[in-house]
């Protein structure tokens, strides 16, 4: 399976169509939305049609939360019952395989609010790496949130900062942080090869 994997978004619907597109050449299976869609609502519809007409499953972040978690009525009739469909069908995790997806780090409960918004520092402390590998029983998880590229196993960070591909350690879990695609990014995860491949934008 090749994996293409979509992190905050933040309505920019341009750098969206691109990633949608570059995915699809690279031969992506499958696509996965890994959490901030909303930025201020200007582009929210737009960027959901996108979404929705290329069946992107995904999780919900920290921007995300009150259009997804019982929107009230003032939120319905601002976006209409197209954005609330799609915000509906976002989870907190997503899972595929050996493959786990949320919006922050596994250490962080994606079912909090205050979780989402998850504050951290790099490199990740000893407690906090514990935390993380603790916290799912999968051989990868990927997360955003942070806008930028990090990779971790249980013993630390690795000296990967999404310049090229990264071969994951066969014998490793690990932890990957996908930068956004409001800043020119997405990836394609082929789990075959067990190689994740930052893809530029623009």
């Amino acid at each position: 399976m090749k994996l293409g994997l979509i992190a905050d978004i933040h309505e920019d619907v341009d750098r969206l169509r691109q990633a949608l597109d570059r995915l699809r050449e690279a031969g992506a299976d499958r696509l996965v939305m890994l959490g901030d869609v909303f930025e201020m609502g200007h582009r929210l519809p737009e960027t959901v049609a996108l979404l929705r007409g290329a069946r992107v499953p995904g999780v919900w972040g920290n921007h995300d939360y009150g259009l997804c978690v019982d929107p009230d009525e003032e939120m319905r009739a601002r976006y209409g019952p197209e954005v609330i469909a799609y915000m509906a069908t976002l989870t907190p995790r997503w899972v595929e395989g050996e493959v786990l997806v949320q919006h922050v780090e596994p250490r962080g409960n994606p079912e909090e609010l205050l979780d989402l918004w998850l504050p951290g520092v790099w490199p990740p402390t000893s407690e906090q790496l514990a935390a993380d590998f603790a916290a799912f029983p999968q051989r990868r998880a990927f997360a955003g949130h942070r806008h930028c590229w990090r990779a971790m196993t249980p013993e630390g960070p690795l000296p990967w900062e999404g310049l090229g591909p990264l071969a994951l350690p066969a014998d490793r879990r690990c932890v990957v942080v996908v930068h956004a695609v409001a800043d020119g990014w997405c990836g394609l995860y082929d789990a075959g090869e067990d190689v994740l491949t930052p893809i530029r934008l623009d």
